[in-house]
């Protein structure tokens, strides 16, 4: 589940939690929980435009 989170967050970073949250069937804040997760685990170390 976190690759698929990754795959859609680094298509848009900057869109609402809401929606890979939805395409995931996961609530929001499980989302956000993971995202921090791989935050803090190093796996995502910011955030950038392209």
């Amino acid at each position: 589940m976190e690759l698929k989170l990754l795959h859609l967050i680094s298509k848009n970073a900057r869109r609402s939690i809401i929606e890979p949250a939805s395409q995931l069937k996961i609530t929001p804040k499980t989302a956000a929980a993971k995202i921090k997760n791989l935050e803090k685990r190093g796996i995502i170390s910011g955030y950038r435009g392209v």
